[in-house]
């Protein structure tokens, strides 16, 4: 029985070898992607508080194409103010001047002027400017934020900003090293070489992980059985097994919450669902004008449908957001909650009325919504035995959260990631894993080079002609 284990541990430990030091090396990119991210000047852009000069709505000329409007808001662009207009969240805003003109090209220079904001480079040329309506390789789908702007900034390390101007926020800053980090880990942890849906990447992925418990299983048994005077010898085999059951804990950690999150992947996600609205705005009694009159420090708006009446978001700095109506300009009680709760009937998620809410400003105050969700703030809306939480300003469901996920959730973040240590602080739990995870890496090389060792002996004993005694006769 153990010479067989012996055998099929060997075995196991040829295929997953190169595996698991792809897996677990490339891992450490992780804390080297966050020590040496791109610095951030700002992370928050605050509006300036509108002026006194905004037109009315029923004053814009008649092609201002307010009869067709998802997003209007006045937004300043270096010196001057501007009335910002998207139709489609998969289209580009236009910008217009106070009169209604259409001024080309100003939703680059817009773009420009937050991306200068967030990085604090105000002098370098610009390389490129474009707008991504879907991820790639260079803006991957863990940035979650679309439709954005990419500013590309010339100066030496091609510094790309990305930023979303309809909300005046920043989704990610990316330079060629961050660059290079991101593609080798993609393609090293995750191996996007293989197309992520096609079940050969599943398969592969699940046999190495089961490969890789069976293997930590194994050697720790295999530790358990071998004779205490035999493990006080110095050869290889002997450092391998000491380390080995060192590093088993974590290497076990490591590979099944790998291999949960794995089946994880199978389950769709409900993630970044839209509510596209599109609404007239042309016979409104309550626009831009109307709202700055009553509330003079205002910074930002967005139009929203509520049971078919169209309503105002209104944010005003340190303040919580009010909803009035655009027919009759008054509040609006609960207004963002009602939004919320619509925008899931909408998308056919949730049809019972009854939740509790909560509005979240931050990530620390929802374990179950991380920094990985990036949107802020939100409104969670929690029902039995799940809860969504709505980007109400552009009208976006973040993320829904059952109770699966949240054991999938918490089996990363504790098994994977290590949370379990966040309090010895980020420098330090990061360390803590890269100990480990070059650990496993040196009892992987240990064994190889054991096994490697015997096979020489084996060849060596085969090779060596057998000794014939002499015949002696008497």
């Amino acid at each position: 029985m153990t010479g067989k284990l012996y055998i099929w541990h060997r075995r196991l430990a040829l295929i997953v070898m190169v595996p698991l030091l792809l897996f677990g090396l490339s891992g450490l990119l992780h804390p080297v992607m966050r020590l040496t991210a791109p610095e951030v000047e700002k992370r928050f852009y605050v509006p300036p508080v509108w002026p006194g000069s905004l037109p009315s709505l029923k004053s814009l000329p008649a092609d201002f194409p307010l009869e067709k409007t998802a997003g209007l808001r006045p937004v300043k662009v270096n010196d001057s103010w501007y009335l910002q207009h998207w139709n489609s969240r998969e289209k580009a805003s236009q910008l217009y001047d106070l009169n209604g003109k259409n001024i080309p090209d100003t939703a680059e220079a817009y773009a420009i002027q937050l991306a200068r904001h967030f990085s604090g480079d105000h002098s370098s040329k610009i390389n490129q400017v474009r707008l991504l309506t879907e991820f790639s390789q260079s803006y991957a789908p863990i940035n979650r934020l679309l439709p954005i702007w990419e500013v590309q900034l010339n100066r030496p390390d091609n510094l790309s900003v990305f930023v979303d101007i309809r909300q005046d926020r920043l989704a990610t800053l990316v330079d060629d090293q961050r660059r290079l980090f991101m593609t080798t880990f993609q393609y090293l942890h995750v191996w996007a070489f293989i197309d992520p849906e096609h079940p050969v990447r599943t398969l592969i992925f699940i046999s190495l992980m089961t490969a890789s418990l069976v293997l930590g299983v194994s050697g720790l048994y295999l530790f358990c059985v071998l004779p205490l005077k035999r493990r006080k010898s110095k050869d290889l085999k002997k450092l391998h097994a000491w380390s080995g059951v060192i590093i088993s804990l974590s290497l076990l950690m490591f590979v099944s919450s790998g291999l949960v999150r794995t089946f994880e992947k199978q389950i769709p996600e409900v993630r970044g669902l839209t509510l596209d609205q599109q609404m007239d705005l042309s016979d409104l009694n309550v626009g831009p004008l109307e709202l700055q009159a009553n509330y003079s420090e205002i910074t930002n708006i967005y139009p929203h449908l509520i049971d078919g009446s169209v309503v105002w978001q209104l944010i005003q700095p340190r303040k919580p957001d009010i909803w009035i109506s655009a027919e009759t300009g008054e509040v609006i009680p609960s207004g963002g909650v009602l939004f919320a709760s619509e925008l899931i009937s909408t998308l056919q998620l949730e049809q019972n009325p009854e939740s509790n809410h909560r509005v979240i400003f931050n990530f620390k105050a929802d374990e179950h919504y991380g920094f990985i969700d990036k949107r802020l703030p939100v409104i969670a809306l929690d029902y039995p035995g799940q809860s969504y939480y709505v980007d109400t300003r552009d009208a976006v469901l973040s993320v829904r959260v059952n109770e699966t996920d949240k054991v999938f959730s918490w089996i990363f973040r504790y098994l994977h990631k290590w949370r379990f240590a966040d309090g010895l602080g980020l420098n330090i739990r990061d360390t803590l894993i890269s100990v480990f995870v070059l650990g496993i890496s040196l009892t992987i090389l240990l064994g190889f080079k054991s096994w490697v060792k015997r096979r020489r002996k084996q060849r060596v004993a085969t090779a060596s002609p057998k000794r014939i005694e002499p015949t002696v006769n008497v």
